[in-house]
């Protein structure tokens, strides 16, 4: 939901979300958007789905503008007076969530903001840096950062990669985890959901055993859950990319089909990065959730997980996709949702 609070120039907005399915939350995160003077708002890709993978991990997320973007009030400093901001956003969660721990993050510049704040405020528990520009900026005061952390690269960042890391700060203490995605670029294209879920297994990680189931992703009952035969794999016994995708998309109509009463199309499929392969005699899970309705559309995110029944029966995370879903009429003709699908049973 759209949130308001006072920083230290003015009104600053934000958008505050709540993990779904947990009793009560295992803290609070502030996440901090990309440089305002390249297009960098709350809303960035990466700033969302690394919220949403906080969330994933039980966390309450805050996602707010700094000063002098879109509705915040002020003015553009980029000289460090954005760490107030994020300040104020802690102290807005501190008020709101009295108890809970801190964590700070971000992505590109609002990685540096927040990097920057940690070495001056100790509130922050743990921190979660999303391409790090170490070549491009001065970022040396990572160095003075005390709380354990998590970074995490792509591989051909031009702003900065783990290699550079490495070599600008031998000395960078072992509670800072790295990780790198191969040919990620400095927006992970076509690789954010490599991204967003290490980031959640990271803080999962973090939480340790005990604080929140690890696969927090598969909450419920699935959608879907299917056996793969022969007939769906190649020579090599690897199951095709069509026939899960033709899954994620069945998966998608029967979660859409909870809103509506009669036939939907698929309009949009995002990226899809498979994490793992899928071998035949594997049971493959469909997880669903329902991500916004509208008045002709659903969108769902689809998560799959494959358990090995000829490997001891491990389970592996496969991808994840959104699909979006538009109810239509026999003409094919774009219509209003008609609400709950047990109308179809009255």
């Amino acid at each position: 939901m759209k949130v308001e609070f006072q920083g230290p120039v003015g009104k600053l907005e934000g958008i505050l979300d709540e993990p779904e399915n947990v009793q009560k939350p295992v803290g609070v995160a502030v996440v901090c958007h990309p440089h305002p003077l390249h297009e960098g708002t709350m809303r960035n890709t990466i700033v969302f789905r690394t919220a949403r993978a906080l969330r994933a991990a039980g966390f309450v997320t805050l996602r707010f503008n700094f000063r002098g973007v879109e509705e915040s009030e002020g003015e553009h400093d980029g000289e460090g007076a954005e760490e107030q901001d994020a300040a104020a956003a802690l102290d807005y969660l501190a008020q709101r969530y009295p108890g809970l721990p801190m964590w700070g993050a971000g992505f590109s510049f609002g990685s540096r903001t927040i990097a920057g704040l940690a070495a001056k405020d100790q509130r922050i528990e743990r921190v979660v840096l999303v391409a790090f520009p170490v070549a491009a900026y001065d970022c040396s005061f990572i160095l003075e950062v005390k709380q354990p952390g998590f970074l995490i690269f792509g591989s051909v960042d031009e702003f900065g990669t783990k290699a550079q890391l490495n070599r600008q700060f031998p000395e960078l203490p072992e509670r800072l985890e790295m990780e790198e995605i191969e040919g990620g670029d400095h927006f992970f294209r076509g690789r954010t959901p490599l991204m967003e879920e290490a980031v959640r297994a990271y803080a999962v990680r973090s939480l340790g055993e005990g604080d929140m189931d690890e696969h927090a992703y598969r909450h419920g009952c699935p959608s879907i859950r299917r056996l793969m035969m022969p007939r769906d794999t190649n020579a090599f016994g690897t199951v095709f990319g069509g026939v899960i995708l033709a899954e994620i998309d069945l998966a998608a109509a029967v979660e859409s089909h909870k809103h509506h009463c009669g036939k939907l199309v698929t309009v949009a499929m995002d990226s899809i990065v498979f994490r793992a392969p899928v071998k035949v005699g594997d049971l493959v899970s469909f997880f669903t959730e329902t991500m916004g309705v509208g008045t002709k559309s659903v969108r769902v995110k689809v998560f799959v997980w494959a358990e090995g029944r000829f490997a001891n029966g491990e389970e592996t995370f496969v991808t994840e996709a959104e699909v979006t879903m538009v109810a239509v009429n026999d003409d094919g003709k774009s219509i209003p949702l008609n609400g709950d699908a047990k109308a179809c049973l009255g």
